[in-house]
């Protein structure tokens, strides 16, 4: 009797410890960081970037709308990201974007809008 107790205690203290370490697992979601090295604007208000440094290559591609809400990022987040595009040409410091996991292909993409493929945050790396 007293055996099986033990066999039955170990069993729960190992699916604890297996809970545990489940659910200390995160999956960051992913990023790109790279430098910015065109800054343009659309007459419709859409900031657009290039953004490059070793596998990024991210050319030409919609950040966000000076006019209206672009994913994550309202029209006023927009002036400060446009802000923050035109300082790291200025100070030639590179960029990290977040996305979304489920929604994230790849840090290469051409004149693709990054709303489509879950951008939800910016930094400037200093």
């Amino acid at each position: 009797m007293k055996g099986k107790r033990n066999i039955e205690m170990f069993k729960k203290i190992i699916a604890l410890l297996l809970s545990f370490g489940a659910a200390s697992f995160v999956v960051a979601n992913p990023t790109c960081t790279g430098f910015v090295s065109n800054v343009s604007l659309s007459t419709g208000g859409g900031v657009y970037a290039t953004i490059r440094n070793g596998d990024v290559s991210l050319k030409d591609v919609t950040i966000c709308g000076l006019n209206s809400t672009s994913g994550a990022f309202s029209a006023e987040a927009c002036i400060g990201l446009y802000s923050m595009l035109l300082s790291a040409v200025a100070m030639s410091e590179d960029v990290t974007l977040w996305f979304y996991q489920d929604k994230f292909s790849s840090c290469s993409l051409n004149w693709a809008n990054l709303a489509d493929f879950g951008f939800y945050h910016f930094r400037l790396n200093k």
